[in-house]
Order: structure tokens, then C-alpha cells, then sequence
């Protein structure tokens, strides 16, 4: 473990592109890939999603910057995947 902080966390959507804010340490937005008659191209079966049984949706991120602990890191244009979920506490 390299720490732990504190950070703010937003998230935005519109249901085919979505971002993310942790702080200043993340930042990232990712848009749901095209299909077949302009459908979001949907990974079933598969051992990834937060809620067990739920369809990912294949996305690809525009962009992805992460900067903590002596890390930088700046990706774009790379895969994604998102699925519905909700945190209740």
C-alpha cells in the first residue's frame, strides 16, 4: 500500500459516455462503442461487473489521467467497459 487519502468523487452521465472525477488525482471519460444500427456494443457472461449477471457495455476512453504517489500516467483512446450500479449504505 503505497496510502490513503481523502478525495471528492463526481460522476457524470448521459448513458453512452461517461466521467469521472477523484480529486485532482483522476480524471477519465469513456464513450460506449457503436454497434450494429448504432446500438451500444453490450459483453455478456462475463466475470467483470460490479453487480453479478449485469451486461458490460464496451466503451472506448477518450481520455484517462491518473497522478499519485510518484505515478503519472496519461492514456487515451484505449478500451473501457461500464455497467450499471448503485452503492446503498
Amino acid at each position: 500500500m503505497l496510502g490513503v487519502a481523502s478525495a471528492p468523487i463526481a460522476l457524470e452521465g448521459n448513458g453512452a459516455s461517461l466521467a469521472m472525477r477523484v480529486g485532482e488525482v483522476a480524471d477519465v471519460k469513456i464513450t460506449a462503442m457503436a454497434g450494429q444500427g448504432g446500438a451500444q456494443v453490450t459483453i455478456a457472461n462475463h466475470p467483470l461487473a460490479i453487480a453479478p449477471g449485469q451486461e458490460l457495455v464496451a466503451a472506448r476512453a477518450e481520455h484517462l489521467r491518473f497522478t499519485d504517489h510518484g505515478y503519472e500516467w496519461e492514456l487515451s483512446e484505449s478500451n473501457g467497459f461500464f455497467s450499471p450500479f448503485a452503492y446503498q449504505g
